[in-house]
């Protein structure tokens, strides 16, 4: 990143690992989400992305497997997969007396543009999503452990079932078994049990933690799972634009809650379906 710093044009405020890496509930085999926030830009950022391409490529020696999508940067280093995404920094030239505030700061001015976007297409864009990330992390980093271990359940679960992963799988499959982490927080496996029985009738999810304010045109949609960082994202949407992703989860699940009853070993468990 340092790099990127000192080369490019674009001017680099800060930058922060999130994903499941930066939550602290990865798996074996995970990759780095990395966020930087850029000053005086705003998506789409191709012009950054292409810089920044640009100025990587030299480093063929350390960093291998270098393209691009349209809204990050990828490559290797040392055998681990990085994924590089651009943000703008709305925190430019303000002071803040703890990190909260700033992370608060940006979560707000995001949601402003997010509603304007909206107002002046009638539609709301995931393109401003990677400027929520220290949002996002700090939600999952004030979980309890006990939270975190079920989460990572449930991660391994959906590696374990033939469904492919599709945008927003991962942290769909994070709320919801955070959701049920907060419901059941005695037993690990009770956590686990509740959030099948949530993808087994996904149908009839509805998970807010809490969120006071949900846009009326996102209002009573079902499933719903609100990222607890953007009021404007129901995650719950690519089950109702793709309603035999519900019985795909909701077949997997049922299968999994009948070995939980019989299974003695995580491995039995956990056996490809």
């Amino acid at each position: 990143m340092e790099v990127l710093k000192k080369s490019s044009p674009f001017k680099i405020d800060r930058t922060t690992i999130s994903g499941s890496y930066g939550k602290s509930i990865c798996l074996e085999g995970f990759d780095v989400d990395v966020v930087a926030f850029v000053n005086n830009e705003n998506p789409p950022f191709d012009k950054v992305i292409e810089n920044s391409e640009g100025i990587l490529r030299p480093y063929s020696v350390v960093i291998s497997n270098l393209s691009h999508t349209p809204h990050s940067i990828q490559f290797r280093v040392n055998g681990i997969d990085f994924d590089l995404l651009p943000a703008p920094n709305h925190t430019l030239g303000r002071q803040f007396y703890s990190p909260e505030g700033r992370v608060d700061f940006q979560k707000q001015a995001v949601h402003k543009k997010i509603q304007e976007y909206y107002e002046s297409t009638g539609r709301y864009s995931s393109m401003f999503s990677s400027g929520l990330a220290e949002s996002q992390v700090e939600f999952m980093k004030k979980q309890t452990a006990f939270t975190h271990e079920v989460v990572r359940l449930a991660k391994y679960w959906l590696k374990s079932i033939p469904i492919q992963k599709f945008p927003g799988s991962s942290m769909i499959i994070e709320l919801i078994a955070t959701f049920a982490a907060q419901r059941n927080p005695y037993y690990i496996m009770d956590g686990f049990r509740s959030f099948l029985v949530m993808m087994s009738d996904l149908r009839h999810v509805n998970i807010t933690f809490g969120n006071t304010f949900i846009p009326a045109s996102l209002s009573g949609q079902r499933p719903m799972i609100l990222d607890p960082s953007n009021p404007y994202n129901n995650l719950g949407t690519k089950f109702i634009e793709n309603p035999h992703l519900i019985q795909n989860f909701k077949n997997y699940a049922e299968v999994t809650l009948i070995r939980l009853t019989s299974c003695s070993t995580t491995n039995q468990l956990f056996q490809n379906q």
